[in-house]
Formats: C-alpha cells, structure tokens, sequence
C-alpha cells in the first residue's frame, strides 16, 4: 500500500463523493488552482484524515488559490496564505455527499428553525485562519433560503433566521449550477511545491458557474455591524467551545467544538459553570457523539450526582436485579426533584413523596420506601 502524501486527479475523484472533479469550483473572484509541472502526473495532496487539497504551494505550505476538500464532502475554494485560508472564499458540499442528499449536516451551526436539524448551507464570505469571519457573508440552504449577514468564528452572530437580511431565494436551477464541477484539467505552473508561485493569479474565462448568482455574489457597500447585545452570545460560546476543546483535545474538531457550544447556549447554558453545575447525559446525548459525551461526563457535576444516585439504588436500595438503565433514570427524576444527594434523599424524601413518584415502578417505590423508613 503506497504511503505518498500525493495522488492522481482520478484517484481525487474516485475518492470524492459522486467521483467529480471538486477541484474545479472557482474562488468567488473566479480564480483557478495552479498546480506545480513537477507534481502534474500526482496533484493533489492527501492527509491521513481524507482531506485533499490541489493548489498552490509555497515554502512547503498552501499558498495562493487552491481547494480544499473534507471526507464529508464539504469543499473550500480561496486564497491560502502560509497554509492557512484567508480572504473571500466558496464554501459547498458536493451534491451527491450524505449530508446534502439527506440535508443533514452534523457539524452545521444553523438549524432548522423548526425540528433543530444541522442544515448544510453553501457559504460566501471571507475566511481568517480556517474561520468564518464576514460582515456581510451571503449563506445559502439547500432549499434556495438565502441570508446575508455578519458572521463571526464559524458561526452566525444574532439569530440567523431573525436577524440576517432576506434575500430572493435561490431557484433549483441556480443552485444546480451553483453546484456543478467541470471537467476542466488544473492549470500547469513550472513552480515547485517548495517554490513560489506566481505573483499573478490566473481567472477561469468562463464564470457561468457563478454567473446565475452573480446578483447573490455582488459586493455590498453599506456598512454592517451588529447588536451589542450580540457580543454576549458570541463571548459565551467562545468561553464553552475553548472549554470544550480543552478537555476533548486532541479530538476537538474545530466545527464540532463550535456547533457544540451553538447546541450549550440554544439550549440554555450560557457559561461553562452552569453547563458543569446543571447538564447531564440525558440534556447532550442526542447531539454529541458518544466517545465525546463520555470525555466530557467525568467534568460535570450534575452528571456526577447523578451517577452517585444510581450506583446507590442500584446496589443499596432496589438491587442488582435492577437494569442500569432504569436506576439512571429513576436517579436523573430524584436530581429533577431537587434532592440533589444521597443524604438529601434519606434526610428529606418520606414514604408520603415516594407514593407521587408516577415514573417509578411499584414495586421499587415499596422498596425505597422499606429502605428509608429504616435508615
């Protein structure tokens, strides 16, 4: 098996969802890749994670316009300057990838105003350090649905459905060609990958890729800038995706950490110490992969409660008969109740408040009432 950090423009295709040639999706200027002659036969670059890159290099390092694409297919079209993407930038998923097929895009910070699904979106706006950082950034749904507004580290600032300008929607037929990757061949530079590129930049000739939503792309003028009441939003998700990262490194995706903390203060922890004093399992699970949810269990203190409780009722009151499951739940009702602690439970719950317990079955209601009537 080769161990080439390089690979054909077939074997890019072949690994990209719908085998299409992802590499020609122009800059929002129009720019196209330029790819080094000793590097024509392998292209593109591949890292160990299913990204891919064709572009151009310096010093070893992206640099000047290139694409980048990520193994769910989401693909980034710009500027890159000492390997990092800075500048306006094009931001898609290929249509043939799951998660704009199915509209649902695990790490999307916009959800669906209704059922709080990710959706996927095409972004338009400028870049700083792999980030999403735009006064005036034109976002896209799958459905045509288009805002243009201020966005801020990866994510909208206020509320994007309320607070971003309504623009026309876009048609099925706009979007289509919006979407649509020629089979155009990358354009040959002498330069090596440890050279430098050209000063100039090289434009694509025929933009009817970006000419359907030339109205979407036009530049606006006005000046933009948002609510102060915004910057508390924005801090706060700052203040819980550093914290976040912290504790799930080296896994910390930047987008997930994002779209996690959008998730924290949706739902209404608005800081890191209420997230630690009152979330648990059962506020995260349906939202944060696994291997994450149990990273971040041990560091909070609701969740800690919790835990005591069960291991409690399950090797001290209702016996190991019990399923773990149920004496979870039946511990998570008991936090709910506002006895927070094991001492709490013997000290102020009676046989009389057990008897309300609708969510716990009979015959453990007679067997925690039996335990706290002896203690």
């Amino acid at each position: 098996m080769s161990t080439s950090p390089w690979m054909t423009l077939q074997e890019a295709r072949d690994a990209s969802f719908g085998k299409v040639a992802w590499w020609n999706l122009p800059t929002p200027d129009g720019e196209r890749n330029t790819v080094s002659s000793d590097q024509q036969q392998q292209p593109v670059w591949k890292g160990v994670t299913g990204t891919m890159y064709l572009g151009g290099w310096k010093s070893g390092k992206w640099d000047g316009p290139g694409v980048f694409y990520f193994p769910d297919g989401c693909v980034l079209s710009g500027r890159w300057e000492d390997g990092r993407l800075l500048g306006k930038a094009l931001h898609v998923l290929l249509p043939e990838s799951p998660c704009w097929r199915e509209n649902h895009w695990p790490r999307s910070c916009l959800l669906d105003a209704v059922t709080q699904r990710p959706l996927p979106f095409v972004y338009v706006g400028c870049y700083a350090h792999f980030r999403m950082n735009d006064e005036d950034a034109i976002v896209i749904l799958k459905d045509g649905t288009a805002r243009r507004g201020p966005w801020q580290d990866n994510r909208p600032v206020g509320n994007w459905w309320k607070d971003h300008a309504v623009m026309e929607s876009i048609s099925w037929e706009q979007m289509s060609q919006l979407l649509a990757f020629k089979e155009e061949e990358p354009i040959i530079s002498s330069l090596s990958p440890v050279a430098c590129p050209p000063a100039v930049s090289t434009c694509v000739s025929d933009e009817s890729i970006l000419s359907s939503s030339s109205t979407i792309l036009k530049p606006d003028d006005s000046s933009s800038s948002w609510p102060e009441e915004w910057d508390g939003q924005r801090d706060a998700e700052r203040a819980i995706g550093e914290w976040l990262t912290q504790w799930l490194a080296p896994d910390a995706n930047p987008h997930e950490m994002q779209y996690y903390a959008s998730r924290f203060y949706h739902d209404g922890f608005h800081s890191v110490t209420w997230i630690q004093q009152h979330c648990s399992t059962a506020d995260v699970r349906s939202w944060m992969k696994k291997a994450h949810v149990r990273r971040i269990v041990p560091h909070l203190i609701a969740e800690q409660r919790v835990h005591t409780i069960a291991v409690w009722l399950h090797k001290i009151v209702l016996g190991s008969h019990v399923h773990e499951w149920e004496v979870y739940e039946y511990a998570m009702q008991l936090v709910d109740e506002g006895l927070l602690s094991i001492a709490d439970i013997r000290e102020f719950c009676t046989p009389e408040d057990v008897q309300t317990f609708d969510w716990m079955k009979p015959f453990h209601k007679r067997r925690l009432m039996a335990h706290l009537e002896h203690c």
